[in-house]
C-alpha cells in the first residue's frame, strides 16, 4: 500500500511536482525552491535532501538525480475521482495511468508551476483537466522546454 497523501501538502509535494517532470538533483530542486543567498550559495539545500530521504517511496533515484514516481500520484487522482463520483473501469485506470507516467510528464514540465495560493496537487488536478488523457494523441500542442532551469516558481516569498 503505497501511502501518497504526501503528494497533497507540505514541501514534499513541491519536491514531487518539480521532479515530476524530468531527473532533477535534490541541491537543484533547493535552487528552485528557496534560491540563491547573498554569496550565491542555494539556500538550505539538506531541507531538501532530508525530505527526498524521509519519502524516498515517493521518488525513483540514481546518480543523475530524483524522478517522481507516477503511482502516487495515480492513486491519490483515484481517491479524488471516486470523491467526486467519478468512478474508472480497469480500461480507463490503466489509460490513465500510462499517460500520468508518459505524456502527462511533459505536460508538468511545459505549464506545471509552483504557487503560495495553490496546492501543488491542485495543479496537478489543474493540468488533468485542461490536457486530460485521450484516445491516440494529445489535442493540444506541447511544446519542448530545453531545461528545467526555467521551471516557474510562483511565490510571494522574497
Amino acid at each position: 500500500m503505497i501511502v501518497s497523501h504526501q503528494v497533497r501538502k507540505g514541501l514534499i509535494s513541491k519536491i514531487f511536482l518539480i521532479a515530476y517532470c524530468e531527473r532533477i538533483t535534490p541541491y537543484k530542486i533547493a535552487e528552485l525552491i528557496y534560491g540563491r543567498d547573498e554569496q550565491g550559495n542555494v539556500r538550505m539545500p539538506n531541507n531538501i535532501y532530508r525530505e527526498v530521504k524521509k519519502y524516498s517511496y515517493l521518488l525513483d533515484r540514481n546518480k543523475k538525480g530524483i524522478l517522481s514516481k507516477a503511482k502516487p500520484l495515480f492513486s491519490e487522482l483515484i481517491k479524488e475521482f471516486r470523491r467526486k463520483d467519478k468512478i474508472l473501469n480497469e480500461n480507463e485506470k490503466e489509460k490513465l495511468y500510462k499517460y500520468l507516467d508518459g505524456k502527462f510528464r511533459d505536460i508538468v514540465r511545459d505549464f506545471g508551476y509552483i504557487s503560495d495560493e495553490k496546492s501543488c496537487f491542485d495543479v496537478f488536478l489543474e493540468l488533468i483537466e485542461k490536457y486530460p488523457p485521450t484516445e491516440g494523441k494529445l489535442n493540444q500542442k506541447v511544446k519542448k522546454v530545453p531545461t528545467l532551469s526555467v521551471y516557474p516558481v510562483k511565490t510571494n516569498n522574497p
